[in-house]
């Protein structure tokens, strides 16, 4: 997944019809990470992000999680 390279995302699955990246932002970030997640069913494809379940809890993402959500949608329809 070349984005994930782009965006410096560490793959943690990396099957057939799915794929788990998690973001390791700076500090300044106002973020601790995210898990991002993309599953392939037939031809849909479902793309979520959420704040990472594995790092301290976050009330807001500032907008991180729908722009993680943006840049893979934009990256499959080109």
């Amino acid at each position: 997944m070349r984005i994930a390279n782009q965006e410096e995302w560490v793959i943690r699955t990396n099957r057939k019809n799915t794929i788990v990246a998690k973001s390791n932002p700076g500090f300044l970030s106002g973020s601790w990470g995210e898990q991002i997640t993309v599953i392939i069913n037939g031809q849909n494809v479902y793309v979520n992000s959420i704040c990472d379940l594995d790092k301290r809890p976050s009330v807001v993402s500032f907008g991180r999680n729908r722009a993680n959500e943006m840049k893979i949608i934009k990256a499959l329809n080109h």
